[in-house]
């Protein structure tokens, strides 16, 4: 299950910093791990499903286990061929399935509590799936993606596609016009003329001819869809969509939608950083951490609860480059066809379903603080905005409905 085979031009186009305290452990030994190579010694066990009983039988288990191992719940979940095998615990009269896994260059991780007695043991089936098929319609990596066949054709009439990619396509439009094009799912050629693209990196900033070459083929403005029937249109033949910066959001929700038919209640779903959780951790909410945007550190910001919503953070702490002493961030803003120099380090959203949090987080990396918490309260969003100053300090504002966070204490 290797999907979205991107990590560089993912992370290089918007730098999510978001994880959840409680699957903490298990996602950065995920990140540790999950090389390529482990993924095709994965692949290579799925076909010798002796040796995979063999390795199921030796899984390290959990750091701190239950006091009475003998009363831990048996598990109803098979380990499946191919698949990351998932953990069941109890916690404080919780049952906790957890799982991790790869997908789009990055990692996903489910954590569903107290699942229902009809939950199918064959459940990560459906989960694979649908992280395939939104790999075979979104990746711009796979050369026969629906969305890599788009951006081959040079054709400039309606170019038929799936409901999916049209849906996700018409929602980024949607945050593009919204925003005035502080979106833009186009941008994909001036993040590689600064370097910050899949090839190879020069720290040096790109000559203005390169600059206006790449802007030659941007902008949303070029990009129609249509939902009924679905298609899409390009205005410039040479046009090209990425959508690194909501199609993770977009694979949240599907994966939220997918376990909820299955009869789960309660569930916390995270890819790459882009989190969405429905109903309750058992006896508690939901609790996520933002990172605090310290580039010499690695610690927890702020914490909030989490129900029935989503949140993505974006930021430029982890992905710059410095020329000359002035400081180029990853960010690229359409508009100007140039890193953004307004100073803002970290970006969180709140929103009902993960692809806006996601595309949203990067809008308003873009438009800034000033803009975009003008932005963000007149369309009611809840955002939190983190500012460098020129002295190495931060500034925090927030919109007016953005809710209260946790003391990070005893969480």
């Amino acid at each position: 299950m290797i999907a979205f085979p991107q990590a560089t031009s993912k992370m290089n186009y918007r730098q999510v910093k978001l994880r959840s305290i409680f699957s903490d452990r298990i996602m950065f030994a995920w990140r540790v791990a999950a090389s390529r190579d482990l993924v095709q010694r994965l692949f290579v066990l799925s076909w010798a499903g002796c040796i995979l009983g063999c390795l199921v039988g030796c899984q390290d288990q959990p750091a701190t286990p239950p006091a009475d191992t003998s009363a831990a719940p048996q598990s109803s979940v098979t380990a499946l061929a191919g698949l990351p095998i998932p953990e069941i615990i109890e916690e404080d009269g919780v049952k906790l399935i957890k799982v991790t896994g790869p997908t789009m260059g990055s990692y996903y991780a489910i954590t569903i509590a107290n699942p229902p007695a009809s939950f199918p043991d064959d459940w990560q089936i459906s989960i694979d799936q649908e992280l395939r098929k939104i790999n075979d319609l979104m990746s711009t990596y796979l050369e026969t993606s629906e969305l890599s066949q788009f951006n081959q054709s040079s054709s400039l009439e309606w170019f038929s596609v799936s409901p999916e990619l049209a849906f996700v396509i018409h929602s980024a439009q949607e945050i593009s016009h919204s925003s005035e094009g502080a979106f833009d799912i186009t941008v994909g050629p001036l993040v590689n003329a600064w370097n910050f693209g899949p090839n190879k990196r020069s720290k040096t900033p790109p000559s203005e001819e390169v600059i206006e070459q790449a802007r030659q083929r941007v902008g949303y403005k070029n990009l129609e869809v249509r939902l009924d029937p679905p298609a899409l249109k390009k205005s410039i033949a040479d046009l090209r969509v990425d959508l690194n910066a909501i199609a993770p959001g977009y694979g949240t929700d599907r994966l939220v939608s997918i376990l909820q038919k299955l009869g789960c209640e309660n569930v916390f779903v995270d890819i790459s950083g882009e989190v969405r959780a429905t109903g309750i951790r058992g006896n508690r909410p939901w609790r996520v951490a933002i990172e605090d945007p310290s580039e010499s550190d690695r610690k927890y910001h702020l914490a909030f609860e989490l129900k029935d919503r989503a949140i993505a953070t974006s930021g430029d702490y982890r992905n710059f480059f410095e020329y000359e002493g002035k400081r180029y961030s990853h960010t690229v803003d359409p508009r100007t066809g140039r890193p953004v120099d307004h100073g803002v380090a970290s970006v969180s959203v709140f929103a009902e379903s993960s692809m806006l949090s996601d595309g949203w987080a990067t809008a308003m990396t873009v438009l800034g603080m000033d803009d975009g918490l003008e932005l963000a309260n007149k369309l009611d969003m809840s955002v939190l905005i983190v500012r460098r100053n020129q002295d190495g300090s931060f500034e925090e504002r927030q919109s007016k409905s953005f809710p209260e966070s946790l003391p990070l204490q005893g969480i």
